[in-house]
């Protein structure tokens, strides 16, 4: 096995099928949760099952950022976006349309486990890296997603595309100590971004400097502001709950006051808000983190994309909070979970309300333990092609399967991207961790 560590399971693309050419569906099992007796049959696709779909490798040819070579559009030396007919298309650096193939979490692992193995394998920093690159070429990827080694991935021989994700509001509250690290993400008091604070829009300019150093890089996609953001509908309501003892936290509680106040047209409190109230204040919110954080973005970096925080969960259910989207982002990251099959209605509220195209930036799959394992197995331990999940018992949360993604006019189609697993000495402690990737630790890839 290849000791080179890609720890998630991401894809970036953009690109889109009209929803007539969806074609039939296939069932597969699934349980939501480990303690669930039983399993429940989702309706789910792959591209194989598109109507009238035929893979024609030879007949195209892809240019060095593996754009697709034939008409050509306005050649700018960066990846920018164009609406072409019905469809949102990613244009690369030489003017060809563009699906950014891409991979989450490629490095070597932080642990001393997973660097001793890389060590072993990989004399260097920059013999992995330069395996790594080869490895991703030959099956098929174009790029890397979010937790990757940048630096190092960038000065191979033939560098990747790939992004950069900055931590906006995540270092702010770091420097006023109101962030906590959560599963997957950052958390914050009562689920409250202090997005309100009169510092966080001269931190955001101030922190947007160190962007100057990608700026000319035409390898860069672009840039993600945070990563999975708490946003709710309940917003307004929370906000009326913080501490305002706290000098970092009533800026948040006052701006809420004042905002339903000046809405009411009279003094108001908790018990006067309604669902509508919600709704606008949401996109309120939003709104304001949008402009200040891509305003911070554009101000050292005209030339990539402005990808937002990746939203994610509940957030994608809310029209207010694509639409505050739409108004500043160039491309709308999401973070896409819990659905064998892409609802398509739900897409097609994101680019009707955003007139944005969206990426799928995270999605993933866990599978079962390895029957070869008679305790549950460790992190990454078993092997699980997304493809052939359709006919495999998968674990605990369903997987979101984005071949589909692009059931509807202007929604954008997301590529299948496998993730592999670290490699798991004999002597660790068994965990009902999730089990995902497309190799087997146990045989070569």
């Amino acid at each position: 096995m290849k000791n080179i560590t890609f720890l998630m399971m991401a894809t970036l693309s953009i690109f889109s099928i009209p929803s007539t050419q969806v074609g039939q569906t296939i069932k597969v099992e699934v349980k939501r949760k480990p303690t669930d007796k039983t399993w429940k049959l989702y309706d789910t696709r792959t591209i194989k099952h598109l109507e009238g779909f035929k893979a024609n490798v030879s007949k195209y040819k892809l240019d060095d950022y593996g754009g697709l070579i034939g008409k050509k559009y306005p050649v700018t030396g960066f990846f920018y976006v164009k609406k072409i007919a019905d469809r949102f298309w990613l244009i690369d650096p030489l003017g060809h349309k563009f699906i950014h193939i891409g991979v989450c979490s490629v490095n070597q692992g932080k642990s001393k486990i997973s660097r001793e193995a890389a060590r072993k394998k990989y004399p260097t920093d920059r013999a992995w890296a330069q395996a790594a690159n080869r490895l991703l070429r030959d099956h098929g990827f174009n790029g890397t997603g979010a937790w990757t080694s940048t630096d190092l991935l960038r000065e191979t021989d033939q560098p990747l595309v790939y992004t950069q994700t900055w931590y906006f509001m995540g270092s702010f509250g770091r420097t006023k100590k109101l962030v906590r690290q959560e599963p997957g993400h950052l958390g914050y008091p009562n689920r409250c971004i202090p997005v309100f604070h009169p510092e966080f829009e001269s931190f955001c300019n101030d922190f947007a400097r160190r962007l100057t150093a990608h700026k000319n890089d035409p390898c860069l996609l672009g840039h993600f502001s945070d990563n999975e953001l708490p946003i709710s509908l309940d917003l307004l309501d929370r906000s009326f709950q913080l501490d305002t003892s706290h000098p970092d936290l009533k800026p948040g509680y006052d701006a809420a006051q004042s905002w339903l106040t000046q809405r009411k047209g009279r003094p108001a409190a908790p018990r006067d808000i309604t669902d509508s109230d919600r709704r606008a204040f949401l996109q309120y919110a939003c709104e304001r983190y949008f402009r200040i954080t891509t305003a911070a973005m554009r101000k050292y970096d005209k030339n990539h994309l402005c990808l937002g925080p990746r939203l994610h969960g509940r957030s994608l259910r809310y029209p207010e909070v694509l639409r505050a989207a739409g108004k500043y982002l160039d491309v709308i990251a999401i973070n896409y979970y819990g659905a064998w099959t892409p609802d398509s209605q739900r897409m097609n509220m994101w680019v009707r309300e955003s007139n944005r195209p969206f990426l799928i930036t995270e999605w993933y799959a866990k599978g079962m333990d390895p029957v070869c394992l008679t305790t549950p197995a460790p992190a990454g331990r078993l092997t699980l092609r997304p493809t052939e999940a359709i006919s495999t018992r998968t674990s605990p949360s369903p997987c979101s399967n984005p071949n589909t993604a692009s059931a509807g006019t202007g929604s954008n189609i997301a590529i299948t991207i496998p993730s592999i697993p670290p490699p798991i000495p004999p002597t660790a402690t068994p965990t009902k961790a999730s089990s995902t990737g497309i190799s087997n630790p146990i045989s070569p890839l």
